[in-house]
């Protein structure tokens, strides 16, 4: 029995349907909200829409500097690791270049959390303190902690 034209083109056309809502449902993805949880703000008891406003605006405000900042990191490590391929290259001299790149990035990712935490009550601080200490990480693979997988708990005792 062969299929034909129409029913693959209709059947292609309901699996796209049918994928639509999870391609919808977004997320907080890279680099947007607070903190290594991207989104770990928006979610914390009791901000008020003024808070909500004031974080976005400082995100806003920071965007520009800080995607200059990764771009600069991006760009350090790709002409080191462009380097590596090379005989005689100063891979010293992009080593620290990177280095450097990264701690600006660094320093400025420090400065935003300080301005960010200043909008916050103390009860939203220790929370949002909180999450920030627990990194980014889907769980345990069992619901606790960070990271994927069983951890130690995958050797016996005596293996460890």
């Amino acid at each position: 029995m062969k299929p034909s034209i129409r029913t693959l083109i209709l059947c292609t056309g309901a699996l796209a349907l049918m994928a639509l809502p999870a391609l919808a449902q977004g997320g907080p993805g890279p680099h947007r909200g607070c903190g290594p949880r991207g989104g770990a703000c928006e979610n914390l008891p009791g901000l008020t829409e003024a808070q909500k406003t004031a974080m976005a605006d400082l995100r806003a405000k920071h965007r520009p500097a800080m995607e200059a900042k990764r771009k600069a990191v991006h760009d350090a490590h790709e002409a080191l690791r462009q380097a590596m391929t090379k005989p005689g290259a100063d891979l010293k001299a992009l080593f620290d270049k990177e280095s450097q790149a990264r701690f600006a990035l660094l320093e400025a990712h420090q400065a935003n959390h300080l301005e960010m935490a200043k909008l916050l009550t103390p009860e939203q601080k220790a929370q949002w303190e909180k999450r920030w200490a627990e990194g980014p990480g889907m769980g345990r693979g069992m619901g606790r902690g960070k990271g994927m997988g069983h951890g130690n708990r995958c050797c016996p005792q005596g293996m460890r």
